[in-house]
Parts: C-alpha cells; sequence; structure tokens
C-alpha cells in the first residue's frame, strides 16, 4: 500500500474557499482600555451577577441608558479613537462581485457581533456577508 502523502501548507497559506458570498476574515483582538489595564494588572475581567427579579433589570436597563452626546463621547474613548472590530480578509466567495474592491489581504472594518465562527486548521476565523462590512482599512495605523 502506497504511503499517504500529506500536503504541506506554507507558514501564512490559507487553503479554503468559501462557498456562495461569504468573506472570511481574521480578526484583529483591539483592546479596550479597561481590557488593557487588566492586562497590564493580569486580572480576570468576569460579568457581574446575574439580576435576582425584575426591579434589578430595570435597575440595570436605567443605568444602561445614556444620551447620543454621551455615547459618542463614550465610542471615542474606549477603544481610544480606533475602530473596535477590524480584521484581515483570508478569503473571498466566488458570488462576492468583484465591483466591491474587497481583495484577500485587505484590512476591513466590519459591524461588531457579525458573522459566524468557523475554525480552519485550529484557528478560529469569522465568516461575514459583504453587507456586514463597513470597508477597508489602512494596513497600519500610522496611515491613519
Amino acid at each position: 500500500m502506497p504511503a499517504k502523502k500529506e500536503s504541506k501548507i506554507k507558514p501564512g497559506e490559507f487553503k479554503f474557499q468559501p462557498g456562495s458570498d461569504w468573506i472570511v476574515i481574521h480578526k484583529i483582538d483591539i483592546l479596550s482600555k479597561m481590557d488593557k489595564a487588566a492586562k497590564r494588572a493580569n486580572l480576570n475581567i468576569v460579568g457581574g451577577q446575574s439580576p435576582k427579579n425584575i426591579l434589578d433589570i430595570e435597575k440595570k436597563a436605567a443605568s444602561e441608558y445614556m444620551t447620543y452626546d454621551d455615547y459618542t463621547k463614550n465610542a471615542l474613548e474606549v477603544f481610544e479613537g480606533k475602530h473596535g472590530w477590524q480584521g484581515i480578509i483570508k478569503a473571498i466567495g466566488p458570488m462576492v462581485p468583484p465591483d466591491t474592491g474587497y481583495k484577500v489581504g485587505q484590512k476591513v472594518y466590519y459591524r461588531g457581533n457579525s458573522g459566524e465562527p468557523m475554525v480552519h486548521n485550529k484557528t478560529l476565523f469569522w465568516m461575514v456577508k459583504v453587507h456586514e462590512l463597513f470597508g477597508w482599512a489602512p494596513k497600519n495605523e500610522h496611515d491613519i
């Protein structure tokens, strides 16, 4: 019986072709100010306790309410002026319209909490649709 040939994948090479109009991105982890401070202090941040009754739920909702001015101030401060959801395109499906301008290797901004997780070669990637991408971004922060 002949020996089974194993495919040799070069480092950094991505051998996966998404179907239909999916785009595969590798998320870039942009830490918020609080996450950076916790990392420097070697702290693990865990979620708060679950609400005990309807009054706790209403109190929490009231505390999370903010005006538009508060929201914009908070959005600019949390990630220190960077967009919190960034990724690198690894593969593009065959039905993505070519006039979108997306190419493999481009850095893009995408809508937070969008996409479907996919594990390929023990690495987590995200499958997103074209409408979930805001557009491409500069490769390096100093290019902004």
